[in-house]
């Protein structure tokens, strides 16, 4: 069994303002509403395309840099897994 990387505080803070920013530009420039969710311990973003609404968890990983992704797999935390599980679908997005 693989171990399973513990919430960090102060990497989550570090990050997460600039996480959930960028998440909010990005849908925005499909023309999306995307807002900070009210739900703290849900996913990062409400996104409403004007059809459907969906929520959006963003994460940066700071092991990559430039504009390809360099590797063959992706691995999303455990404990967001919960995300999964949601009244709506959850589309999660990486950066860098």
């Amino acid at each position: 069994m693989t171990a399973r990387k513990k919430f960090d505080k102060e990497l989550h803070d570090e990050n997460d303002t600039l996480a959930r920013a960028a998440g909010k530009k990005y849908w925005r420039s499909f023309g999306y509403k995307a807002e900070d969710n009210p739900d703290r311990y849900g996913a990062d973003l409400l996104v409403n395309t004007g059809w459907e609404e969906f929520y959006s968890e963003v994460e940066i990983k700071r092991v990559w840099s430039g504009s390809s992704f360099p590797y063959d797999t992706l691995q999303i935390p455990a404990r967001k897994k919960k995300f999964t599980e949601l009244d709506k679908p959850c589309v999660f997005v990486v950066l860098n």
